[in-house]
């Protein structure tokens, strides 16, 4: 498995039968350690046994386990990479005319409703009439909705105990990534779909930055041990994103509230500074870096927000402060600056 060496921890999963909950921070492994699972489970259960993947990016999956030694080539026909909304596509395509589906059901994407929508003079500003007006479209015309896709399969399966265990059968080993960003309407469908499968979670808890976000995405880590009947698994070995420790630790004690004193030789460095002192500190350390550096690398500055990531662009003198997502600081050239706002997450 190439730069993957599992430990004991990880190993009793991949040589497991049994669901489990598995949280840990990035680069802990866990993709990895799924991926292993799969292998392993397609191993002893032969064809036509497939495993359900779920992710929300398909590419993101396949380059974690390229990078970890593990080669997924071989494994797409019986390994399905799917979204809830595409898996519940395939439930109402399937058994849609189950739950009042008058035509095969197909996806209705944002610019066909929009088009729809105008062309039909519908109310898009009553919410609960335009939702209404949805669902009837579904019905007589077997266009579903983006919003009704889930919802819309899973009162399906909850109708009929028969189909649900007919659903399940298609996928009796499951694995769900990025388990923390499951929506309420997507984790009763999972549970619909898996309650007789084999279900591994993979989640971090710690990447929802919002306090809501996280009390919600604690309660359904919770939610989930109950249903089936596991007790939460933490990776807390080697780190395969970084190789220097002193970093995941530093990081790991400030999520968590603990002191933690870095030496300075072991790869982590404090510099204090206030608000008014924040460029010339940042350029400081650029500096410093840019020392040791080659030509054409790159400092990352990870800010909190988009917006603080626009202030300090501005700061730096970056060409066009207004720029969202990454910005390059002009400034420090040749050795490229990144203001990197962290990703931001709506509240559910």
């Amino acid at each position: 498995m190439g730069n993957y060496d599992p430990t004991d921890e990880q190993r009793a999963i991949i040589d497991s039968d049994d669901s489990a909950l598995v949280v840990a921070g990035p680069g802990r492994g866990k993709t990895a350690t799924a991926i292993a699972a799969v292998k392993a489970w397609l191993a002893r259960n032969p064809a036509p046994s497939c495993v359900l993947f779920t992710s929300f990016s398909n590419a993101a999956v396949k380059r974690i386990a390229a990078s970890a030694g593990i080669d997924p080539a071989g494994l797409e026909r019986r390994v399905h990479f799917r979204t809830f909304h595409s898996l519940a596509m395939e439930v109402l395509r399937d058994f849609g005319r189950y739950v009042g589906l008058r035509k095969p059901a197909r996806a209705l994407d944002r610019t066909e409703e929009r088009i729809i929508a105008a062309e039909r003079g519908w109310d898009v500003g009553d919410a609960s009439r335009y939702h209404a007006t949805l669902k009837a479209l579904a019905r007589e015309e077997g266009l579903v909705a983006f919003e009704l896709m889930v919802p819309l399969a899973s009162a399906l399966l909850r109708a009929s105990p028969v189909l649900q265990r007919a659903v399940g059968l298609r996928f009796p080993f499951i694995v769900v990534d990025e388990f923390q960003d499951t929506r309420p309407d997507q984790w009763e469908f999972l549970k619909l779909v898996g309650e007789a499968s084999r279900v591994i979670a993979l989640g971090d808890p710690d990447q929802m930055i919002y306090e809501r976000q996280h009390r919600t995405a604690l309660r359904r880590i919770s939610e989930f041990g109950s249903w089936k009947g596991v007790r939460l698994t933490r990776f807390d070995g080697p780190n395969f994103r970084c190789r220097v420790s002193a970093i995941v630790r530093f990081a790991e004690a400030m999520l968590h509230a603990r002191r933690e004193a870095p030496s300075g030789s072991d790869g982590v460095n404090i510099f204090p500074a206030y608000p008014n002192q924040r460029r010339a500190s940042l350029a400081a350390i650029w500096t410093a870096i840019r020392r040791q550096a080659d030509t054409g690398s790159t400092i990352a500055f990870i800010v909190p927000s988009g917006n603080t990531a626009r202030r300090l662009a501005a700061e730096l003198r970056q060409p066009d402060p207004k720029a969202a997502g990454r910005v390059e600081a002009g400034l420090f050239e040749p050795l490229r600056v990144r203001i990197v706002p962290a990703p931001l997450t709506e509240p559910y």
